[in-house]
């Protein structure tokens, strides 16, 4: 199922709450085979940056524009 609006709001929120309360930089995991949350967080500007052995993968934004700069 494509990526819903819903799933983009909460995303956009969690940045929005964060830059904020100053927070410079947000990182989550994801599972591997969620791919319609991998493309939520890559649509907002989140990067891919590790895959685990787990199943998981770390993603995170920061600091670009939307949160406060380093």
């Amino acid at each position: 199922r494509p990526y819903t609006t819903i799933e983009r709001s909460l995303v956009q929120r969690l940045i929005e709450v964060g830059r904020n309360e100053g927070i410079r930089r947000i990182v989550g995991l994801v599972l591997t085979d969620n791919a319609n949350m991998q493309h939520v967080l890559e649509r907002v500007g989140f990067n891919i940056e590790q895959r685990y052995d787990n199943g998981t993968m770390r993603a995170s934004i920061g600091p670009t524009p939307g949160l406060v700069p380093a």
